[in-house]
């Protein structure tokens, strides 16, 4: 297979190049958005303390229907994407990806 991480044009060259492409990194930090205003901050961090430790939780608004959840460490936030995204809960599904911002 063929590598390219030094190639000119790869999307993680340069910081500036995530926001162009919409890419982001992998990290432990989700951005959770579409829930209801009936899932609190219990129940999400509920379902994803099946597949890791969360460490960190903030609603991003008033409204509660965004959020930001810290998994313990890159993996485990790989598979809260791979097992929670797209699913319904509440009747509205969630859309989970990575996070720009890390929360302490």
């Amino acid at each position: 297979a063929k590598e390219y991480r030094e190639a000119r044009y790869h999307r993680y060259k340069t910081p500036i190049s995530e926001r162009n492409t919409g890419h982001l990194r992998p990290s432990p930090t989700l951005h959770i958005t579409n829930i209801d205003g009936k899932v609190g901050q219990d129940a999400l961090s509920t379902l994803f303390n099946q597949l890791g430790h969360v460490e960190g939780f903030k609603f991003h608004d008033e409204q509660k229907k965004t959020a930001f959840v810290k998994m313990k460490d890159t993996e485990e936030a790989i598979g809260v994407i791979l097992a929670y995204n797209s699913t319904k809960i509440e009747g509205r599904v969630l859309k989970i990806s990575f996070a720009r911002i890390s929360i302490d």
